[in-house]
């Protein structure tokens, strides 16, 4: 199986789990956001992706590493929406165009 296989399908998997959470994070972000508001919905993405990212070196095997991948991703795509909204709403309009690209 490619759990127990090849370190390339490990690696595959392991690529998916994070673009498949960035998937969700990103749709659902908009929902949370609408109801909690950008900057609430914001600091928790970046908090559970900071505990995330933390829990990635403390892996004990590929399965919880998977799955702890895809709770950042989670939060990597729901950091993306309201940090574009906010640089475009707070920026200032001769620089929002340079600003919302560097973010």
């Amino acid at each position: 199986t490619m759990i127990r296989g090849s370190t390339a399908g490990r690696g595959g998997i392991l690529a998916s789990a994070v673009f498949a959470g960035m998937l969700l994070g990103g749709v659902f972000s908009g929902i949370i956001c609408d109801r909690a508001g950008r900057k609430s919905t914001l600091a928790v993405a970046l908090g559970i992706g900071t505990a995330a990212n933390i829990l990635t070196a403390a892996s004990i095997d590929f399965f919880s590493l998977s799955a702890v991948r895809f709770v950042a991703g989670i939060a990597i795509g729901a950091t993306e929406p309201p940090l574009f909204s906010l640089v475009t709403e707070l920026s200032p309009s001769k620089y929002r165009g340079l600003l919302v690209t560097l973010v």
